[in-house]
């Protein structure tokens, strides 16, 4: 009995370490495209324009190499170039307008970020049908 109980409580355990390791994974990804927003406002606010490429957001992301890597690898996908007063007067707005996402959304569903900024969930059936933000043309 006291074998069982035992093997009850670290499996439990372990329930409770990978969840909370899934939940930590899903996090970490929500907080970096969170970041990748808050950083293109801030850049936009100081330059007047969009960013061209992550290297522009580096400093507003505090130089975090892990989530300029992800942009620049192309695991999280940024929409650069664009306008926000464009996107404004587009009629879901900013804050139905996607300005990123991580790479598998588009076939897998995952985590979007929005020109307003918000971080969602969405599947790969709603992603088809949200507006992109669209590069502003020089």
């Amino acid at each position: 009995m006291r074998t069982l109980g035992s093997a009850c409580l670290m499996l439990a355990s372990v329930f409770i370490i990978t969840g909370c390791s899934g939940g930590r994974d899903r996090a970490i990804r929500m907080n970096h495209l969170k970041q990748i927003g808050l950083a293109y406002h801030t850049y936009y606010q100081d330059a007047l324009k969009g960013p061209s490429k992550p290297d522009d957001l580096a400093n507003h992301l505090e130089n975090d190499q892990n989530i300029l890597n992800l942009m620049r690898s192309g695991e999280v996908v940024v929409i650069w170039n664009i306008s926000f007063p464009e996107v404004s007067r587009m009629a879901a707005g900013s804050a139905g307008t996607v300005l990123g996402y991580e790479k598998a959304v588009p076939e897998k569903g995952g985590f979007v970020v929005f020109v307003d900024g918000v971080v969602k969930d969405v599947t790969a059936d709603e992603f088809k049908s949200l507006p992109k933000a669209t590069p502003k043309t020089p």
